[in-house]
This record gives C-alpha cells, sequence and structure tokens, in this order.
C-alpha cells in the first residue's frame, strides 16, 4: 500500500486533536475536581449521584422536621412543668385552706389566689409557638381557651334584696377547645410521629360536650314527674303517692302496651309501682305505691326501653331503644349532659372553679355557668323552684330535659333560689381535705403527658443522630462516585502531555520540508 505525504499528515492531525481531547478532559477533572461534569461521561456515575442527591434531600426535610418537632416538644414540656408548678402551688394553699384555724380573711386570700392561678391555667391552656397554639389539637390557629359560647351570669347590678358580694363564681372564660387530633410530622421514610398531646385529656372537655365513649343520646322524651307534695325538695327519690307519665310519640299496638307494661313494671319493680296504660294508646301512669331511690334504678338519669317491645299500631317499629328521663332533680339530667357534676374532677378549670366557690359558698343556687337559678316564694317563706322543658344539640341530635329556669330580673313572682342552708356555710377543713387528692390526680396527669413528652424527645433526637449519620454516609457515597483522583489526574495529565510533545516532535521530522523552509 502506498503512503503519501497527505496521508502521513492526516493521521499526525488525528492523532495530535485525540491527545488534546484527552489533556482537555484531564485538564477539566483537575479544575472541576470532578470524574463528570455531564451525564454522557459516564451515565452510571450521573444516575448514582442523582439517586444520593434525592435521598439527601429527603433527609435534609426530614432533619428540618425533626427540629420543627424538636422545637413544638420542647414548648409543650415547658408548658406542662408550668402547670405542675401552678398545681403544686393551689395543692400547697388548699392544705392551709384545710386548717379550721384559719380565720375568714385567710381563707378569702386564699380563694383570691386560686382565682388568679385558675386565669395563669389559662394562660397555659393558649401556650404559642410561632404563632400556633399547643393545645389546641390540628385548629392551630384557634385558641384552646377563651370565652366563646359560654353564657354570662345575670346582671343584677340594680336588683335589691340579693347581696353582689355573694354571687357565685362565674368565669367568662374556660377550656373551649373540642380538637383531639394528632399533629403528625413524618421524621423518616414511612415514620410519623405526634407532637401534640390531646388538650382535652389534660384540661377537660368545654362545657356542653359529651365525651367520646359516653353513651349516645338520642332524641329524649321526658318522662313527666307529678309529686305528691308539690312542695318537697327534689332528692332524687320517688315517694308514695309520686306519679311518672311515659308519652310515646304514636298510638302503640295492643300487643306493645302489654309488653311495655310488664317491662316497666319490673324496672321498677312491680311491688313498688302500678302501671297504668292510657286511653289514648301513647301514655303509661306509673303510681308509686313505696318509696323508689331513682338512683339505684339508673346512674344516668334514663330508663330504657327496647325497641323490640315497641310497635306502633300503624304497623312500623322504633328505630333505636326509647330512652326516658327519669329524675324528680331537674338538673340531675341536665348536669349529665353536660358532662358535670362528678366530671368536675376531670375537667381542671372546673376544679378551680368548685374550689374558688367552696372557698367562699354563695347562698344562691346556679347552673354550671354560675347563672341564678328561678323560684317562687311560698306563703310560709319557703321557696319552689320553678322547672321547665328544655331543648339542646348533642352530637347533632336534639335533646330534651327538664330544667331549672334561669333567674330573670325584674320578673314579678320570681326571685333567685337559695341553697339549702347546709350548702351555704363555708366548708370545714376536713371537707376541703377532699380537694388535695383531686388535685393530686390532675399533678399525675400531667406529669404522665410530660413524661410521654420526654420519650418523644428522646426519639426524636435518636433520629437526628441516625439522619447525621445518613447524610455523612451519602456525602461518602457521592465522593466516591464523582469526586477525581487528584493524584492520579496529574500524574495522567503529564504522561499525556509527554505523549504529546514526543508526537509532535516525531511529526516534524517526518513531514516532508516545503518550499517555505528553503526560503527562510
Amino acid at each position: 500500500m502506498r503512503v503519501t505525504q497527505s496521508m502521513l499528515s492526516s493521521m499526525l492531525l488525528d492523532n495530535l486533536n485525540l491527545s488534546y481531547s484527552k489533556m482537555d478532559r484531564l485538564m477539566e477533572m483537575q479544575t472541576t475536581g470532578k470524574k463528570i461534569s455531564k451525564p454522557s461521561h459516564d451515565p452510571v456515575v450521573a444516575s448514582l449521584g442523582m439517586l444520593y442527591r434525592t435521598n439527601m434531600r429527603e433527609n435534609e426535610q426530614f432533619t428540618y422536621n425533626t427540629e420543627r418537632a424538636e422545637d413544638w416538644l420542647d414548648a409543650t414540656e415547658s408548658a406542662l412543668e408550668e402547670a405542675r408548678s401552678v398545681l403544686s402551688r393551689a395543692k400547697d394553699l388548699m392544705e392551709q385552706a384545710a386548717t379550721d384555724t384559719l380565720s375568714p380573711g385567710d381563707r378569702q386570700k386564699i380563694r383570691d389566689e386560686m382565682i388568679q392561678l385558675r386565669e395563669h391555667f389559662g394562660n397555659i391552656a393558649n401556650t404559642t409557638l410561632n404563632g400556633s397554639y399547643l393545645f389546641s389539637g390540628t385548629a392551630t390557629d384557634k385558641p384552646a381557651y377563651g370565652s366563646n359560647g359560654y353564657p354570662q351570669q345575670q346582671d343584677v347590678s340594680g336588683v335589691t334584696g340579693i347581696d353582689k358580694d355573694k354571687l357565685p363564681f362565674a368565669p367568662k372564660e374556660g377550656y373551649i377547645n373540642e380538637n383531639r387530633e394528632d399533629i403528625n410530622l413524618e421524621l423518616s421514610r414511612g415514620s410519623d410521629v405526634p407532637i401534640n398531646v390531646d388538650g382535652v385529656d389534660l384540661f377537660g372537655t368545654k362545657k356542653g360536650v359529651i365525651l367520646p365513649g359516653s353513651k349516645p343520646v338520642t332524641p329524649q322524651p321526658v318522662a313527666e314527674f307529678i309529686p305528691a307534695d308539690p312542695t318537697a325538695k327534689p332528692d332524687n327519690k320517688l315517694v308514695a303517692g309520686d306519679t311518672l307519665r311515659f308519652t310515646f310519640d304514636k298510638e302503640l299496638d295492643p300487643g306493645a302496651i302489654s309488653s311495655i307494661q310488664s317491662a316497666l313494671e319490673n324496672t321498677f319493680g312491680s311491688g313498688n309501682v302500678e302501671v297504668k296504660p292510657g286511653a289514648d294508646g301513647k301514655t303509661f301512669e306509673v303510681n308509686v305505691k313505696s318509696d323508689i331511690d331513682i338512683s339505684a334504678l339508673s346512674s344516668t338519669g334514663l330508663i330504657e326501653i327496647n325497641k323490640d317491645l315497641i310497635k306502633y299500631k300503624d304497623g312500623t317499629t322504633a328505630g333505636n331503644d326509647q330512652l326516658f328521663i327519669v329524675t324528680d332533680d331537674p338538673d340531675t339530667f341536665h348536669k349529665q349532659i353536660n358532662n358535670y357534676g362528678e366530671n368536675w374532677e376531670k375537667n381542671v378549670f372546673g376544679m378551680f372553679d368548685k374550689i374558688i366557690n367552696d372557698l367562699d359558698p354563695s347562698p344562691y343556687a346556679s347552673d354550671n355557668y354560675g347563672r341564678l337559678l328561678a323560684a317562687k316564694k311560698n306563703p310560709d317563706g319557703t321557696q319552689t323552684p320553678i322547672t321547665e322543658i328544655k331543648t339542646m344539640m348533642v352530637n347533632g341530635k336534639e335533646v330534651s330535659y327538664v330544667s331549672y329556669k334561669l333567674y330573670e330580673p325584674g320578673v314579678d313572682g320570681e326571685e333567685p333560689l337559695l341553697k339549702p342552708e347546709s350548702e351555704a356555710k363555708p366548708k370545714e377543713g376536713k371537707e376541703l381535705t377532699g380537694y388535695l387528692d383531686v388535685i393530686q390526680n390532675q399533678f399525675d396527669n400531667f406529669l404522665q403527658s410530660q413524661t410521654q413528652i420526654g420519650s418523644r424527645i428522646n426519639r426524636v433526637h435518636l433520629i437526628q443522630e441516625r439522619l447525621t449519620t445518613q447524610n455523612f454516609a451519602l456525602e461518602k457515597m457521592i465522593s466516591d462516585a464523582e469526586d477525581a483522583n487528584m493524584a492520579r489526574v496529574i500524574i495522567d495529565l503529564q504522561n499525556n502531555e509527554n505523549v504529546h510533545r514526543g508526537a509532535l516532535a516525531a511529526g516534524s521530522r517526518i513531514i516532508q520540508p516545503s518550499l517555505l523552509d528553503f526560503l527562510r
């Protein structure tokens, strides 16, 4: 094969260009410190780098979440610690108040401080972090403590005959949050951690709210109570001569009338009552023949008729068990619906309210909001409570109940209902000691929540350590995959430079001299 001068020149130039390309690549690696600058240099290294960086960005978000969780949990822990300090002070005050040698003036000072502690507890319930309320569940834009929905005590400033200094303690604010949902943050892939605590478990329920798990309340027919002695004070007992009238909403089938009559006799005890069906086919009168303690029959104030017994004359049947309110104390079921009565022990603000009222009891009877109740004065100077049937919405359903009528200033024939004398006098020391256990239970409740928060903080710290370790590992993998070995790059560059110089020298000797070389 004939090799011409042109072929030699062309081959030399190709080889020189290839050498330049190699040196350019090595110089780029030396200046950037990276093996590749575009995916085409090494697709495998490029894809690994994308995967590692995706994992790093994910870890950065998880790290941000852990920092946010840590801030929230630290703020919550501080609030719970403050709450325990307030409860500890309240317990110290009640230990002092339980001393019978304490003067009324000293006990009044304790009451005043209790009011301040209650208000401070409201501030704790409304603790915020960066504008978000800690104890409002997922409704972080709404305060947990406030005055929304709380009826106000009547204005009796212009009414004569009422001791304005002895009105019931009626706070205008209380715990109003009903949101119990968790705020979950994803701190690692597939691992959600709740960062908040259930404010309802800590502070109690808003007035008028039934706790989940309570017996569901459907619209209630009221068993009409007809006392043998209208002037007798309610005592949650039925006495001989009293009558209860049960009324169904539609005329019953004759067979159902007999079944329901037997059910009522069994409920009250056949020897205690006489049950008479009404001529209208809808009512039953229960005539009491001997004394009955209603609380022994039903702790909830409800008598339940099984829906299977209820068949109407038009052929329809009852969809649910029929619940009747049965009590001669109209306020009993009202308290049961509102989750008060005995449940004040589970509501930290209800606990403070009761303590404050018992340290200086008011002679006036009131409802759960401190509103005065109405009574009419009898000729002998005694009072008879005025009652009325009311309705309220519970879990989206209308409930009927019998309640004391609220006192209306200026209405003829009405006056504030007075408590029995035994309830209006100041509590003795031994009666106040019972609050020590209640306060301690609240203290333990907050301590338990604080312990749970501490456990979550420890978990967050462990996750943070793991994320930091993973980030170091990912950075090393990216470096191993993409970073150039600078010592090798320098050696290769020097070798290529020597080869390139040698090629230039050889080429200058092989290429045929031109006419210009002779003209120099």
